[in-house]
């Protein structure tokens, strides 16, 4: 076990010699890798600096920039009429980024006039006559 702890030992350091010898030997060649890694460690450092900022600058603009926003169906064909569950609702709103929501609802709904003949719903059990109750 010593041995191999040995032998690691002085592979490494041969390798550390021989290293050091061809830094010296080859300066020209030496000194061009070590500006080339650097620019490129710099070029990195740059490159993660400016996503850490964009991903600043996101975080504030969605803060400041007021968006509105309409929900649809997926075709993008319908935006009256449909069932948004409440669970969905209560899962946006809890984003963070939803501020001052607007809901609307619209619903079709026939005008009493008074007489119950003329509205053409007197013997449905849903519409009373004169209540402005409307099947929808």
């Amino acid at each position: 076990m010593v041995e191999k702890m040995f032998l690691r030992k002085a592979g490494a350091m041969f390798y550390l010699i021989t290293a050091i010898r061809n830094l010296w030997r080859r300066k020209t060649k030496s000194t061009l890798m070590v500006l080339v890694s650097a620019v490129a460690a710099v070029f990195v450092l740059i490159y993660l600096n400016s996503i850490k900022s964009n991903q600043e600058q996101l975080l504030m603009f969605s803060r400041e920039l007021p968006v509105t926003a309409r929900i649809m169906n997926g075709d993008g064909s319908m935006e009256n009429g449909l069932y948004i569950p409440k669970d969905l609702i209560d899962s946006i709103e809890s984003t963070g980024f939803v501020k001052d929501p607007r809901y609307t609802t619209r619903m079709a709904a026939v005008f009493p006039t008074g007489d119950a003949s003329d509205s053409g719903y007197s013997d449905d059990p849903v519409r009373k006559p004169g209540t402005g109750h409307t099947r929808l």
